[in-house]
């Protein structure tokens, strides 16, 4: 039931609320940016690309999905995404597959590859492809693969498993037009099985049946250069020619390392890993070369009628990424993060030197981040840098004025933006929060019109070490990515302070009170002057306001849609595969309860003997009892649409849920005994769509923390409640990795009265 009081100062919203129902480890975060907004996904969206699948003009975003199945494909309509499609892309095509049939996709990307003008995706999977056999020596077990996701059509929104090739390790992957022919291809940064030599792998498009892993760069041994990152760009160079005339082309572009030893670990020929390394392309022949053998000078490709060469950037190590910051097609900005860690370095490339500039450092934020994008956003001609940015510093001064930098794993994240200035420096960086570990930022044009703000799009995964592991706590297993809709110029209140208020629950009583307000430039524009902030405290008179009920439905009598006008409609999602929602009435009981787990208590029908919306469907156990229930890698959702709370200055929904919550965990050991490593449990939720912050969790009542029905204090509930509530007692963090010994039992909620009488 849903209930809007009515005030003469009220708000108007619309809204959509959602039921849903997957396979992961779940829980809040919203994020504070007026700017920004959220859309569920499969689990860890660790990386995103844009690409028009259904040809109405507008970008739509694919996201790969590690510890999954699965990739989300996520529609744009008119600037939102709350359409939804997942792709199944494990190589076991049953349903009931676990985590060892995982793709744990790792990368993603988006071109034409097959010929038929609709856009494609080519996903790294990266299956598991190393496993230590008794003796401790890696075993090939599974590898990995490139996949093509052919596009079925414009108009079907579906998509095929296309060619597959496999791989045992990928770095990085990336696609452009190399010869400029009009087909995408695709390159690749790979290990072999030793875990030593290195190959640069090209894919000319079209893609198909003939194509084969045999146009090859050989990198060389790991132990005396290391190559981890790629990119793709036209270095400048002359137009090629041949008997069937001239040809430009893209060029690869390299960061080389440190030598390294990955089987040990070992560093093998010291040196700073900031050597930026552009290999030319050979259009004539489709090709970058046979090998390269590395020198500091550059020099030339055997076989070829091109070049490669090399600048070093002065840093020490970091993520990397190139620019063409004048936007002629022609690469001019090269970026690495200094260590990671607060600041990132750059330098200019003169096109007609092929020059590069003084190396230029700038300030990024307190935070450490994997990866840097490079951009133009505010339109002054000059390099822009966005960070996904993975932990914040905490600074802590001694007695004797020594300061302590630390990073904590709990601190809140950030997205952060740093512009220029229009002559040669930058602006402070602007944040915007969003989830709790962010893994990628990406510039793209998904809200708006072409000449509105640029938009930036934000993956979301995991991180974890020996005592932690954010996907076993709520906010780090909310899998979402977060869409940034940039403005030109925007100010926001970002702060708001009133003192002084009842230390317990902030209630203001009668008086005078201090009101700081913190007002912030989130947008890309530099403003001068003055604002005005009008700050009004209202009472919201409870006696004096008038109770509505909008909608009203309990499956065992007609629905109530006096409040809803043309809305309150009910759809059913299923992100892949079947559809299971339906009506559960009575009649559908479940047979043959015993005892334990089987007990009729245990059942939603036991309990609850009159008519629900269910997702599930009836099945017979081991013990021989039947009973309805939900399936492996089911995610789906039932959605109340166009709630019309116009005129509320406050609303609240009333709704009974039962939740029976399973999880499936793995465990490893040490000189201790066996410790939890790794949990995918099952979750269920509520979510509300708004045009402002796209899908958000909603809070629960006080009483319903306190009774023990909402442990994380938000609408979710997870198979691995148990766990979190006990680590959150013992360490103070819900994601700590805690216990020793047997595993954790899900968690059985049974039927919860989320009432006015419950």
């Amino acid at each position: 039931m849903l209930w809007k009081s009515m005030n003469q100062d009220g708000r108007t919203r619309a809204l959509f609320l959602v039921l849903v129902m997957l396979l992961s480890t779940t829980a809040a975060n919203l994020v504070t940016a007026s700017t920004s907004r959220t859309y569920t996904t499969d689990t860890d969206p660790v990386d995103v690309a844009l690409g028009d699948f259904d040809c109405d003009g507008d970008l739509d975003i694919v996201t790969a999905n590690d510890r999954s199945t699965k990739i989300s494909v996520l529609w744009n309509e008119n600037g939102h995404f709350q359409k939804r499609t997942d792709i199944w892309t494990s190589g076991n095509p049953s349903q009931d597959a676990d985590f060892e049939d995982h793709s744990n996709t790792q990368q993603v990307e988006v071109g034409e590859f097959t010929g038929d003008d609709a856009i494609d995706i080519v996903i790294y999977a990266r299956n598991r492809p190393l496993r230590q056999d008794a003796s401790g020596a890696l075993v090939v077990d599974k590898p990995g693969n490139v996949t093509i996701i052919e596009n079925d059509g414009c108009s079907v929104d579906t998509f095929s498993i296309g060619e597959q090739f496999d791989v045992v390790w990928m770095w990085d992957l990336a696609v452009a037009d190399l010869d400029g022919d009009g087909n995408d291809d695709i390159v690749t940064l790979e290990l072999l099985a030793d875990i030593k030599n290195q190959r640069v792998v090209t894919y000319m498009g079209p893609i198909n049946s003939q194509t084969q892993t045999t146009n090859i760069l050989n990198l060389g041994d790991s132990t005396q250069n290391a190559y981890r990152e790629l990119e793709l760009g036209d270095w400048g160079e002359s137009s090629q020619t041949s008997l069937t005339g001239s040809c430009d082309d893209v060029d690869l572009w390299l960061v080389r390392s440190a030598g390294v030893d990955y089987l040990t670990g070992a560093t093998t020929a010291p040196a700073a890993s900031d050597n930026i390394t552009v290999v030319e392309f050979d259009c004539t022949q489709d090709t970058f070369g046979a090998a390269l053998t590395w020198n500091q000078n550059g020099g030339a490709i055997a076989n070829t009628q091109q070049s490669f060469h090399v600048h070093k950037l002065g840093v020490d190590f970091g993520g990397f990424d190139i620019g063409d910051i004048n936007d002629d097609g022609i690469i001019d900005v090269v970026a690495i993060n200094d260590a990671n860690t607060e600041n990132v370095s750059y330098a200019t490339i003169t096109q007609s030197t092929h020059t590069f500039s003084s190396t230029k450092t700038v300030y990024f934020g307190p935070y450490i981040a994997w990866e840097v994008t490079v951009d133009e956003l505010n339109g002054d001609g000059e390099p822009d840098f966005i960070h996904a940015a993975k932990f914040k510093q905490s600074n802590s001064t001694s007695s004797t004025g020594d300061t302590t930098t630390n990073y904590f794993l709990n601190l809140p994240t950030s997205v952060q933006v740093t512009l220029s200035n229009g002559n040669g420096g930058h602006m402070n960086p602007l944040e915007y929060f969003g989830a709790m570990r962010p893994t990628t930022a990406i510039v793209g044009q998904v809200i708006g019109g072409p000449n509105s703000a640029p938009d930036l799009i934000i993956g979301h995964g995991a991180y974890d070490q020996l005592t932690y592991d954010d996907n076993f706590g709520w906010d780090g297993s909310y899998d979402r990515i977060v869409v940034i809709e940039m403005d030109n110029k925007d100010l926001a209140v970002s702060g708001i302070d009133i003192n002084p208020t009842d230390a317990y629950v902030g209630a203001l009583g009668e008086g005078t009170r201090e009101v700081e307000v913190t007002v912030t430039n989130t947008g890309m524009d530099i403003l001068n002057g003055q604002a005005s902030v009008d700050v009004e405290i209202k009472e919201v008179d409870e006696a004096a306001s008038t109770n509505v009920t909008v909608y009203a439905m309990d499956w065992d009598n007609p629905e109530d849609r006096s409040g809803c006008g043309t809305g309150c409609t009910w759809t059913s999602e299923a992100y892949y595969g079947a559809n299971h929602w339906h009506e559960e009435v009575a009649a559908n009981s479940t047979v043959g309860h015993t005892s334990g787990n089987n007990a009729v208590e245990q059942s939603a029908n036991g309990n609850n003997p009159t008519d629900f919306m269910w997702s599930g469907l009836m099945k017979t156990n081991s013990s021989g009892d039947t009973w309805s229930g939900y399936e492996p890698n089911w995610d789906e959702g039932i959605v109340l649409n166009d709630v019309d709370l116009s005129g509320a200055d406050r609303a609240w929904m009333s709704l009974e849920i039962f939740r029976h919550l399973g999880l499936s965990d793995l465990y490893s050991q040490d000189q201790n005994g066996f410790v939890l490593g790794e949990v995918w449990d099952d979750a269920a939720m509520i979510e509300v769509f708004s045009d402002d912050l796209g899908w958000t969790l909603i809070n629960c009542p006080n009483s319903a923390y306190f009774a023990g029905q909402c442990p994380s204090t938000v609408s979710y509930w997870g198979g691995y409640d148990n766990g979190r509530v006990e680590s959150e007692a013992n360490t103070g963090l819900d994601a700590a990795i805690y216990r020793y010994g047997g595993a954790i039992p899900g968690t059985q909620y049974g039927w919860g009265n989320f009432t006015e009488e419950g």
